[in-house]
C-alpha cells in the first residue's frame, strides 16, 4: 500500500516518493468547497445529486474535518435514488517523465447500489472536461460515462459496510504529462444510503 502521513497521490520513481496533491487538498482541509482546496466541480441540474465539502458527513477516522461527498439537500449526507444523477469533480495533475510507478490512494464511504449506484475515478487528458447532469450513464464498473469519453478507468466503489481505502494505479502512459483526475458519482432508482464520501485523496 502506497502512503506517506496521508493516504495520497503519489509519483514514485527510484525509491523516492512524491506527492502531487499537496496533502491539505486531499484532505479539503483549505476550506469548505472545492475551489479553496484545488479542485474543480460540476454537478447537474437540481432537482440532483451534487458533490459538497463540508464536515456534514459526521463519518469517524480517518476521515477528519472537510470530505467531499455526495448530497441531496444543502450539506445533507444522503441521495434520493429516484433522481438520477451523474456528478464530477476533478483536478489536474503533472507528473514527470520517467516515472514507472503512479499511485493513486484515498479513503472512502459508501453503500448505495453495485454497478449502479457508485463512485469512480477516472483520468483523462486536460482536453476533457466533465460536465454534471440529471441522467445515470448505465450499468457497470468501468463504464466510461458519456461526458468524459476519452478517459481511462481507474477505480469503482461497492456496497461496502465502514470507511475502506482505495489503493490503485495510474497507467504509466501519463508519466510526463498533465492529466485530469476525475471522480465521478453516478446513481439511479433503487440503492441504500449513504451515497459516496471520498477524503485524504
Amino acid at each position: 500500500m502506497l502512503m506517506t502521513a496521508m493516504l495520497s497521490f503519489l509519483s514514485l520513481s527510484s525509491n523516492a516518493q512524491t506527492d502531487r496533491i499537496p496533502v491539505a487538498d486531499g484532505a479539503f482541509s483549505n476550506g469548505a468547497d472545492f475551489t479553496s482546496n484545488g479542485w474543480t466541480v460540476s454537478n447537474g441540474a437540481t432537482p440532483n445529486h451534487s458533490w459538497v465539502v463540508s464536515t456534514g458527513h459526521a463519518l469517524a477516522a480517518p476521515f477528519a474535518g472537510n470530505a467531499a461527498y455526495i448530497a441531496n439537500s444543502g450539506t445533507t449526507y444522503a441521495y434520493t435514488p429516484a433522481n438520477n444523477s451523474n456528478v464530477f469533480f476533478w483536478r489536474d495533475v503533472t507528473v514527470p517523465a520517467g516515472e514507472t510507478s503512479m499511485g493513486l490512494s484515498f479513503n472512502w464511504n459508501q453503500q448505495g447500489e453495485n454497478s449502479y449506484d457508485i463512485w469512480q475515478v477516472f483520468v483523462a487528458p486536460t482536453t476533457i472536461t466533465p460536465a454534471g447532469n440529471n441522467t445515470h450513464p448505465g450499468l457497470g464498473t468501468s463504464n466510461v460515462p458519456t461526458p468524459i469519453t476519452g478517459a481511462t478507468y481507474v477505480g469503482n466503489g461497492a456496497v461496502a459496510t465502514g470507511i475502506q481505502t482505495f489503493s490503485g494505479s495510474i497507467p504509466t502512459s501519463f508519466a510526463g504529462t498533465t492529466f485530469r483526475l476525475i471522480f465521478s458519482w453516478k446513481n439511479e432508482t433503487g440503492g441504500t444510503q449513504p451515497p459516496a464520501a471520498i477524503d485524504n485523496i
